[in-house]
């Protein structure tokens, strides 16, 4: 009865949906296309680079759904009770560099021609994702160096371009001037694309929606930058898996 009041306009039930995600270069034309998928539904976004912080407000029913990155299972923030989540894209890495860094011309490294260098951990990482990489990096044999932990992307991008330190990529990602993005041949640093949502508030026919419309747009991007950045072209392993809307 609950997901049949959630979707059925003017019965005086839930009459939006309270997304939670991170910013994103799709979330506009996202929220565009819910729009028409869900024209009773507004959908009101709270924004937050965390997925501690984002899982954080899932719990405590300031949103009904959150898309966001996560790490493997074991470094990633717990589901809260009452939620369920769904994977929708495994999302390799690769690493991005000073164009003039010698490793820029090889077009795919592993983690251990990187021991000796200074990482800018990964955005949001009380999340998991500064556990996961130094846990990637241990079993590679050294211990990542991290620094500048607080800089915001723009400011990433210039100490990169500039050669203090190297960042883990994402295939959404072009790179600007003065980076390159090599591919990195472990796996252990792979992203997962999610959609964590409160099974009480949100029915599977939202999620599907919502899953739907993202990989509408996803997909043309990964499309645009597998035939444009190098790193993808040369190494399909490094592309994104879109994982389909399920079945039944």
């Amino acid at each position: 009865m609950d997901d049949l009041l959630a979707t059925v306009p003017g019965n005086g039930a839930r009459t939006g949906i309270r997304l939670g995600t991170h910013p994103h270069i799709l979330l506009g034309e996202w929220l565009r296309l819910l729009e028409t998928e869900l024209p009773y539904r507004a959908v009101d976004t709270s924004l937050d680079y965390s997925g501690a912080v984002l899982t954080h407000f899932l719990a405590n029913d300031q949103v009904d759904v959150v898309f966001m990155g996560r790490v493997a299972d074991h470094h990633a923030p717990p589901l809260p009770s009452g939620t369920t989540e769904r994977v929708i894209t495994i999302e390799p890495c690769g690493i991005a560099l000073a164009s003039t860094h010698p490793l820029a011309s090889r077009g795919r490294v592993s983690l251990t021609d990187l021991a000796g260098e200074t990482w800018i951990p990964p955005q949001g990482g009380d999340d998991g994702g500064t556990a996961m990489l130094r846990a990637a990096c241990e079993a590679a044999g050294f211990t990542p160096r991290f620094r500048y932990a607080e800089v915001d992307f723009n400011s990433m991008v210039g100490f990169v371009a500039a050669g203090f330190a190297i960042t883990l990529a994402s295939p959404t990602w072009v790179p600007g001037d003065g980076v390159t993005v090599v591919a990195l041949s472990s796996h252990s640093t792979d992203c997962y694309r999610v959609l964590r949502w409160r099974t009480a508030t949100m029915p599977t026919s939202e999620i599907d929606i919502l899953h739907r419309t993202y990989h509408k747009l996803y997909r043309s991007i990964v499309q645009r930058n597998t035939a444009a950045l190098r790193w993808l072209a040369d190494n399909p392993d490094s592309r994104p898996r879109l994982l389909d809307v399920p079945t039944g």
